[in-house]
């Protein structure tokens, strides 16, 4: 398989399925974003969080979510929820998925075929690979953490 070509077809499909998601929200609204969320066990007071975000920064949302395993499906729903400006959002979503499709088509090439490649000869990018999994996971529960922590306080009724 040719490197580009490989690259250049995923990003293409990851933009197909972030458009249909976009347009989805769009016309579907605010209910089906929060049922769609609450499926993430994210509920409508997030929802009312990523509005305020996405107000004051939502480009640099929808790049830095293409690089976040789970985030980077689900981002395009706020964006179209909050009518993000199209050229923006295919800009950000085509640059970031982009870049994703060139470290996960590099890393395949690293690693090589199955049939010449042994798990001891591809321990370096299954190293690396696994380095940048651990980062994200840290990266996500340390955000969650702060997120929690900034909560106020409940007391039951």
């Amino acid at each position: 398989m040719n490197f580009w070509a490989v690259v250049v077809v995923s990003t293409v499909a990851s933009l197909t399925g972030s458009l249909v998601d976009y347009y989805l929200a769009k016309w579907l609204g605010r209910p089906f974003v929060v049922g769609i969320l609450s499926l993430f066990r994210l509920h409508r007071n997030a929802l009312d969080r990523a509005e305020a975000w996405f107000s004051r920064s939502a480009e640099w949302t929808v790049l830095a979510a293409r690089f976040v395993p789970g985030l980077r499906t689900v981002i395009s729903l706020p964006a179209g929820l909050f009518e993000m400006k199209m050229g923006r959002f295919v800009l950000m979503t085509v640059v970031g998925c982009f870049a994703w499709s060139v470290i996960l088509v590099y890393a395949g090439v690293l690693a090589g075929s199955p049939s010449t490649t042994t798990f001891s000869t591809s321990s370096t990018v299954i190293d690396g690979l696994s380095g940048l999994v651990a980062a994200m996971s840290a990266a996500y529960v340390a955000y969650y953490a702060y997120v929690l922590k900034k909560r106020p306080a409940t007391t039951p009724s």
